[in-house]
């Protein structure tokens, strides 16, 4: 049955892509300092993608041994990835390798725990593929997109924000003639863009997976 949308989701909605729209105008406006590397809009990224992580940690913990529990776990060694990976897997907490037209260069070739990275980061990958598996997360999924449409509009928004990111990176032709500085503020920009409407993506799915009838947590079939 077709249930129309409210006027306050249309309006939320609504904003939420003129906000993506203005991000290209919104670039030119910002200092280019903004988007280096450990800058402020770098750094509202890792404070967002932390809500996300510790969100997902806190209804693992407060929902424990309900199917939103099992989602939230899965999601949770997700965020913790990218947030590493915005921190150059903590390079940025150490002095920067060099400088590039003044701004700032830093890598994690030169961390002492560098060869540990790519380990760990498999592990905990793999862990939350097991746990996803183990507990047919997917069927959570089908579940929550059946009936949460608002969370599955924010991850439409969220693909849309990296696919012009990566055009902002210059990898794909966008018909646009940006100056560096000015493309490097609008991909931050939008990664920002991006990791905002994951979280509030995940907010949405969770909070309508805990409005469901309390059921058991579902496993996957013997092999």
């Amino acid at each position: 049955m077709y249930r129309p949308i409210p006027l306050r989701v249309r309006i939320a909605q609504a904003c939420s892509v003129l906000v993506l729209l203005l991000s290209y105008q919104l670039s030119s406006l910002l200092p280019a300092e903004w988007a280096w590397e450990d800058g402020l809009i770098e750094n509202a990224q890792v404070a967002v993608l932390l809500v996300g992580c510790l969100w997902a940690g806190f209804v693992a913990l407060r929902r424990r041994g309900m199917p939103v529990a099992t989602l939230a776990l899965s999601a949770a060694p997700v965020w913790a990835v990218l947030v590493g990976r915005e921190l150059s897997w903590g390079a940025v907490f150490f002095a920067p390798v060099g400088f590039d037209q003044a701004q700032p260069v830093y890598s994690s070739h030169e961390l002492w725990y560098k060869p540990a990275v790519a380990p760990v980061i498999l592990l905990m990958l793999a862990w939350s593929l097991s746990n996803a598996w183990r507990h047919r997360v997917d069927r959570l999924l089908r579940m929550i997109g059946a009936g949460c449409h608002r969370a599955t509009f924010q991850i439409v928004l969220a693909v849309v924000a990296a696919v012009l990111s990566t055009g902002a990176e210059g990898h794909f032709a966008l018909g646009l003639h940006l100056d560096a500085p000015r493309a490097e503020v609008w991909e931050e920009l939008l990664e920002l863009y991006a990791y905002s409407a994951l979280v509030c993506a995940q907010f949405l799915a969770l909070h309508r997976l805990q409005a469901l009838p309390a059921v058991p947590i579902p496993a996957a079939p013997a092999a």
